[in-house]
């Protein structure tokens, strides 16, 4: 069954990736009229929602792994295949990540949720 629909099935994944950076590149795009000046909001919509809200990520920046090593003092933020454990970092305060030159920025970020619509059957 895999097989005989596999094809097929490719080609909806594709259809939906597409519409779905069309949509965030859309929302985007009209961000200041679709959304309040608030940090999250949600505009329900026939099919779904559209939900806004801006989260604080830690700034990636090159050097951080050197850094990190030079400094000896933060191990659980080193992954063991020597990259940087950005999931530790993120934990922590805003002071010790300026003492390694990053910082906590804003992100903005769109979101989608669609809602079941009802399908009537051909004998209805």
């Amino acid at each position: 069954v895999q097989n005989k629909y596999k094809a097929r099935l490719e080609q909806i994944k594709d259809k939906i990736s597409i519409s779905e950076k069309k949509l965030v590149r859309l929302s985007r795009k009209n961000r200041k009229i679709l959304f309040s000046k608030s940090e999250s909001d949600r505009i329900d919509l026939k099919h779904g929602a559209l939900i806004y809200s801006v989260i604080k990520r830690v700034k990636r920046i090159k050097g951080m792994l050197k850094k990190l090593i030079n400094s000896k003092s933060n191990p659980d933020a080193i992954k063991k295949v020597e990259s940087v454990n950005w999931d530790e970092i993120e934990k922590w305060s805003d002071e010790k990540l300026e003492e390694f030159g990053t910082e906590r920025i804003k992100k903005e970020n769109i979101e989608y949720e669609l809602t079941e619509t009802k399908k009537t059957s051909e004998a209805e």
